[in-house]
This record gives C-alpha cells, sequence and structure tokens, in this order.
C-alpha cells in the first residue's frame, strides 16, 4: 500500500474540513520536486521488487488453518533483531547467519501492510551493478524466509500466496468471537483487527467508507460446479443483522460471493518490481511501454481463484481490490444522480454530484485500476490511443502546466490529484515543511494503477522511477524471481531496441476484464502489437487497426514462426541479450527463468490459479458444490508450505 510518515491521522470530517488545502500543498509539492528534479541525467539503470506474503496458522491436531495476525509484534521482533545483531556471523560457512555474506545482498527491509496477517519484504538496496545480479535474486528472496521464520511461533508460516482462501468463512474464525469490534470496516465476516494495527491503515479504511457513504461491497461471480445450486445465493450471508444502517440493504447479487469489508481486496498479495531510469524521459517511456504488459502478466500469474471459502468463476486478485479500495460515491460510479439511474459512461447525468470542496468533479475509475493515460513524449504515441473520455481536474493541469510542465505529465498528476485525500496527518497541516512531500506522498500512494511513475524525493537521493504492479504473487521464490527478471530484462529491451508497444488505452482497460477470467491465459487472446519492434519516425504518424490484433499469450511471449509472424518477447529480450558482455553460462543461467515464463505463455507449466483449481477439484472432500471446506483449505495450505520449504520450483508440484 506504500509507507506513510507517522503522526496523528485526521478523521474524514477533518479531511473535509481541509481537504482544500491539503490538495494546494500537494501541489506545491509536486511542483518543487520537478522543479528540482526535471534536469536530473544519468541515474544508472536500477531494480528491486515489493514482495507480499501471508503469516498463517495450522492447527494441525484439527485440521484447520487461519490467518495470523501478529504483524506488529513480528515486525517489532525483526527490528530488534536487526539492531541487536546487525551482521553478526554465527557460523563460518555463513548458511545459518543473515550477514551480507549469507545473504549476498544488504540485509532486507520488512515493511508492514493493510492487513494485520500480511508481512511486506524488498531488498536492502536495489540490484544493478551488473545484470549478473539477477542470479542472486532468487537466493536473496530465500533469505528473507529465513530470517523471519526465527520470529515465528511454531505452527506459524509465512507463504507468498495472493489470498488467504477461507478469510471470511465463519468455519474458520476460530480466534474471533461473533460480537468482535467491527465499527470501523462494518463486516459481517471479518473483524477489524484484520486491518494492520497501525492507526494510519484503520483510518484509512474508515475514511473510505465515510466518503463512499457506506462500506464497501465485492461481488465476485461463484464457479458453479456439477452439484452447485443454482441460483446461488451466498449461504454465509446473515440477513437478519441490524447493527448498521448497510445491513438493511446489502449490495448483494445471486450466484456472487458477497464479501464486505477492505481486507478482502487490499489484504492480497501481489509481486511489484520498480526500476530506475536515467531520466523522467526515459522513465516516462519505460511507463507507457509497460502498460500494456499489465493484463499480460496479470493473467500469466493468476493466482486467486478462492474467496471467503468457495470456488471464483474468475483466477484474479484484480476486481475483488478494484471493490475493496473503490471509495467512490454513488454519482461517481455512476449508480445513482438524485432518483435518476444512470450508465457509468454517460457523462452529461453525472454533473450533480459535488465533491468535498464543493466542486463538480468526475470519478469514473476507482483508484484500483488500470492506466488511464499515457505520458512520454513519444512520435509514436498517437492521440487516438488516449481515452477521449478520460476525467481530470482541468485547474490542476493548468497550474502544473503554468510551472513548466508538460501537457501529458500535467494530465497524469491532475488525475492523481484530483482525488480527495484519505490519508493526511494533523502535525502537516500545523507546520508544513517545504522539505517534505508528505501530501503529495499520500494522494499518490493511494493511487492504485498497473504502473506508477514515481518521481525523486526532494532530497535528489534517488532517481525517476516506475513500478510495475499488476503481478500476483508466486508460491516459490523461483516463479517470484523469473517473473521479477522477466520484467527487468523486458524493461532493457525496449529501451535497447526501442520497442514500441502502444496499444489504445481502451484496449488495455478491455484486456484486463479478460486477464481476470478463469483460465485466461490458456484460453484467451488479448489485444496486442503486432510488430513490436519500432517504425522509424517518418512512418509513426499512421497507425491502421491491422497494428493490433488479438493474440494469445503463447504468441505474445513465444512468437510465431511461420510467415514471418509476431516476434514474441522472450525472442526478443534473447536478441538483447547478445548485445550485453555477460559470458554464456550467466545467459544459460538467466535462460532457466526465461523458460520458465515461455513454459507458463505455452500451456506447459498451469498458471497457480489452474493448480489450485485442480488441487480442490481432485481433493475427496470436495463435493462439485463450489464449497472449499475448512479440511481442503488446511490441505491446500499445507501442500504450499511443503513445496515453500523444500524450494520447489514451481507450483504445479500442487
Amino acid at each position: 500500500m506504500g509507507n506513510f510518515e507517522e503522526g496523528t491521522p485526521l478523521r474524514w470530517p477533518e479531511i473535509v474540513a481541509e481537504v482544500q488545502r491539503i490538495r494546494q500543498l500537494a501541489i506545491q509539492e509536486l511542483l518543487a520536486i520537478w522543479q528540482a528534479t526535471k534536469d536530473r541525467k544519468d541515474d544508472p539503470f536500477l531494480w528491486g521488487d515489493e514482495t507480499e506474503s501471508l503469516v498463517v496458522q495450522f492447527q494441525d491436531d484439527k485440521k484447520t488453518v487461519t490467518v495470523s495476525k501478529r504483524q506488529s509484534e513480528t515486525l517489532n521482533a525483526l527490528e530488534g533483531s536487526q539492531n541487536a545483531d546487525k551482521r553478526r556471523c554465527i557460523s563460518e560457512d555463513h548458511q545459518h547467519c543473515d550477514c551480507s555474506k549469507s545473504l549476498k545482498h544488504t540485509r532486507p527491509i520488512f515493511e508492514p501492510e493493510f492487513g494485520s496477517f500480511m508481512l511486506e519484504s524488498m531488498p536492502g538496496k536495489p540490484w544493478g551493478s551488473s545484470l549478473n545480479d539477477l542470479l542472486l535474486w532468487e537466493q536473496e528472496m530465500a533469505g528473507r524466509r529465513r530470517i523471519v521464520k526465527p520470529h515465528l511461533r511454531k505452527n506459524e508460516y509465512m507463504l507468498t500466496l495472493t489470498n488467504f482462501p477461507l478469510h471470511g468463512d465463519e468455519r474458520t474464525r476460530n480466534d474471533v468471537s461473533t460480537s468482535a469490534h467491527t465499527e470501523n470496516m462494518r463486516s459481517q465476516f471479518v473483524p477489524d483487527d484484520t486491518v494492520n494495527s497501525f492507526v494510519r491503515y484503520r483510518i484509512i479504511s474508515e475514511n473510505m467508507r465515510l466518503r463512499r457513504g457506506r462500506k464497501v461491497a465485492l461481488n465476485i461471480p461463484v464457479f458453479q460446479d456439477e452439484n452447485t445450486k443454482w441460483p446461488w445465493r451466498d449461504p454465509t450471508v446473515n440477513h437478519s443483522l441490524n447493527r448498521y444502517p448497510e445491513d438493511k440493504e446489502l449490495a448483494l447479487e445471486d450466484n456472487y460471493i458477497y464479501m464486505d469489508a477492505p481486507t478482502f481486496g487490499v489484504g492480497l498479495c501481489c509481486l511489484q518490481v520498480t526500476l530506475q531510469a536515467k531520466d523522467v524521459d526515459e522513465a516516462r517511456k519505460l511507463y507507457d511501454q509497460l502498460v500494456p504488459l499489465g493484463p499480460i502478466m496479470l493473467a500469466l500469474t493468476a493466482a486467486t481463484p478462492i474467496f471467503k471459502g468457495f470456488l471464483a468463476s474468475t483466477d484474479t486478485r484484480w476486481e475483488a481490490a478494484s471493490a475493496a479500495a473503490d471509495d467512490r460515491t454513488l454519482a461517481e460510479r455512476g449508480e445513482a444522480v438524485g432518483s435518476v439511474r444512470v450508465a457509468v459512461l454517460d457523462l452529461t447525468l453525472l454533473t450533480s454530484h459535488k465533491d468535498t470542496e464543493g466542486h463538480q468533479r468526475l470519478a469514473l475509475k476507482p483508484r484500483f485500476s488500470s492506466v488511464e493515460t499515457y505520458i512520454a513524449r513519444d512520435s509514436r504515441l498517437r492521440e487516438e490511443f488516449q481515452d477521449p473520455d478520460l476525467v481530470f481536474d482541468s485547474n490542476i493541469k493548468e497550474r502544473l502546466v503554468d510551472h513548466g510542465m508538460d501537457s501529458l505529465l500535467a494530465t497524469h498528476f491532475a488525475i492523481i490529484l484530483g482525488r480527495d485525500p484519505l490519508m493526511a496527518f494533523r502535525e502537516d497541516l500545523k507546520l508544513h515543511d517545504p522539505t517534505q512531500s508528505n501530501h503529495f506522498n499520500g494522494l499518490q500512494a493511494l493511487s492504485w494503477k498497473t504502473v506508477r511513475l514515481k518521481p525523486p524525493p526532494l532530497d535528489n537521493t534517488i532517481g525517476w522511477r516506475v513500478e510495475f504492479r499488476p503481478m500476483e504473487v508466486q508460491i516459490t521464490d523461483f516463479e517470484n524471481t523469473a517473473f521479477a527478471i522477466f520484467v527487468v530484462l523486458l524493461a532493457r529491451t525496449i529501451l535497447t531496441l526501442d520497442l514500441n508497444l502502444y496499444i489504445p488505452i481502451k484496449m488495455v482497460a478491455t484486456n484486463m476484464e479478460v486477464a481476470n477470467r478463469m483460465d485466461a491465459a490458456a484460453n484467451d487472446k488479448f489485444y496486442f502489437r503486432r510488430n513490436p519492434l519500432s517504425p522509424d519516425a517518418s512512418s509513426a504518424n499512421t497507425s491502421e487497426p491491422q497494428d493490433f490484433g488479438l493474440l494469445d499469450l503463447n504468441t505474445i511471449m513465444n512468437g510465431k514462426d511461420e510467415g514471418g509472424g509476431f516476434s514474441g518477447l522472450i525472442t526478443l529480450i534473447e536478441k538483447y541479450l547478445v548485445t550485453t558482455d555477460l559470458d554464456s553460462g550467466t545467459c544459460e543461467a538467466i535462460g532457466q527463468y526465461l523458460k520458465f515464463v515461455s513454459e507458463r505463455a505455452s500451456g506447459k507449466t498451469p498458471t497457480i490459479a489452474s493448480s489450485i483449481r485442480s488441487f480442490v477439484a481432485h481433493h475427496p472432500d470436495y463435493m462439485k458444490d463450489s464449497v472449499v471446506s475448512p479440511r481442503v483449505g488446511y490441505d491446500l495450505l499445507k501442500k504450499v508450505q511443503e513445496i515453500t520449504e523444500i524450494g520447489g520450483r514451481s507450483a504445479s508440484y500442487l
């Protein structure tokens, strides 16, 4: 979710009173960053990851499993261990310690995340002294598990799994009473202590609900199996509750799994890769070229086929995460304006909505969504590639342009700064520090897109970065490393071979919907550019429909041989590697990771979502009724634990 400075967070009524000042300070901070860093040049190409994980607790005597909500305690123990025993070796061969010689890198960083059952980890410093660093990444990821393990209880395990499949299932809530405190999220299914105990996270959750006007509603289509009753009505919903106003009118639908708390979506785990560019123009180019890759990588890493103890007919976290972080009002969602029901894209009927400043404002897309606009100053970026219905704050854009920012980048930041803040600290308003950028960071961190442009901090110690965010976390360190390496090498290939991956932004949005489908990696096709090798400037002024086509993932990744067909992305990466000074042994080792990605795209290696479905379908306790029982969930996570501990290379072991 992003880290926030400590302080006294404002509740929603206080934010409403201060929203104009917060927004103006955020604009000032962004302009200060822009003036200080727009001419920064020649930064090295660096990379790193943020890997999110769950901590689960097994009750082996009962054959059940729950989440462990001890994130704060575990992080405090990790920090204490680092301070008390920094770099101390406990064995001559460094095989059982957490020093730099053991990790081949600096000690990793562990950060809090939204769910109290989550941990986020990242390298202690970026990789990038050479491409040889890529071969140290898997070992470093394994080192993070080794560091965490002593600080977990005997029956606790850290798993890199996107979703706890029984989250919210009353049959596994043996540590939660029905009277558990729920005032913040107002959930029927999970208590408030599933949110991180850091007050800022709980304030974000509360402010989301208050801005929206009611608690969040997630409706994920249930998978219809042979014995699934149809129409299907979520049997876990308590229709007789009357604790909160929302209980009288639940936003649930037939044939959908109903969930009602942010932790059902924002508490899902992902794998993010951050890339440092040499300057702002290179960062903008990387941003644009990675945007069409978002749906492709989401489908390839699909790992979320179960919600609340039921099989879903979707395979990824994306739809759930988007709904869980949706703070839009009814008018902004296009569901109602007064008594009028309207379509989301009917712009003319949405003008009655006013934001907290009293201005008319449209925010059609949720905070968690695909990218809304391209930003690079690239002759190949055609006007028709952009969204003609793009909604942004024109006043903010005008101010940014007046201070020297070009129109494309100003539009991008106007979208972010046009949102109402969900997090602000009283101390930052009482005594604003012009050397900090807390207000801008607060708005930027709560804008969850598939790709994020990250400006340098005001102290200018870090360069312009691009964060690639759509991928689902994988079960094994090998899988996570393979996809992370693929992203890094594709970025280098984009820059070296000047690839052109532009397609209309609305095609990207369509691809995101396709990527969410069950077995999309094996069965569906995606809009993609047929010839990613960049045309020269003279031919870039025309864009024909045949420049784009519906391609399956095997073709996109591995290409087609016949008739001068599409050059697959992996083929292009291999072409790039030939231009480097890597020795044959290093190229061969890197090739093992690329081979895995290739086999995932070809269908030879199934997605984790597919493997989980297969495990459930073949479990003797599964009744082909879409229900994932506590015993099935226990056995599934035990298998995941086993694969993790033996260092398996693929979740196909499931």
